[in-house]
């Protein structure tokens, strides 16, 4: 038996995980660690999630033994400012739901977005959320960034952005560039 993920946003983020295969995921803000022993369930063979979390709690390691995924999290502790930069290249898909305030959410994107795969995905939670100081952040900064963003209701609203493939390999074993813009 596997962890069940606990409504539609975390479901569409698990099914990402499946869709991408991607070996690198990354969340910011682990709380309870129901979302990251999702993705981690969903990771192809060698595939690691990195947690970062300020101050993790008793309950979230409990979660990850309890679903035997030590060799698949790695919890990543510390300001996520700093702890980002630690980070491989070549994340798949990051997901972003540590602090809501604009800074923290701008500092977050801004970091994780150099350290994305061509054709990674970054997902932002919260655009929706129930109080205007915690949508306000997530909202503002990927409205301001990222124009080409995808914003669905799921949970309390999660944006999705795809960062460019470089080159796209067609049918006829051609290669082209990729016709969107590319975000600095």
């Amino acid at each position: 038996e596997s962890p069940q993920p606990q409504g539609p946003g975390e479901a569409l983020l698990v099914s990402l995980v499946r869709f991408l295969q991607p070996h690198i995921v990354v969340e910011v803000g682990t709380l309870y660690a129901q979302t990251t022993v999702c993705l981690a369930a969903a990771l192809p063979p060698g595939g690691i999630v990195y947690t970062l979390e300020l101050r993790p709690t008793d309950s979230m390691w409990e979660v990850i033994r309890f679903w035997g995924l030590e060799d698949r999290i790695k919890v990543v502790v510390g300001n996520s400012v700093q702890t980002i930069q630690t980070l491989p290249d070549g994340i798949g898909l990051a997901y972003v739901d540590g602090d809501h305030l604009y800074p923290s959410i701008k500092a977050d994107g801004d970091l994780l977005w150099p350290k994305m795969a061509p054709g990674g995905i970054m997902a932002f939670d919260d655009l929706t959320g129930t109080s205007p100081a915690v949508r306000r952040g997530p909202a503002f900064y990927v409205s301001e960034r990222f124009s080409g963003a995808l914003v669905l209701p799921a949970h309390r609203g999660l944006a999705l952005v795809q960062k460019p493939l470089q080159r796209l390999h067609m049918d006829d074993g051609s290669e082209r560039e990729w016709p969107l813009r590319t975000l600095p």
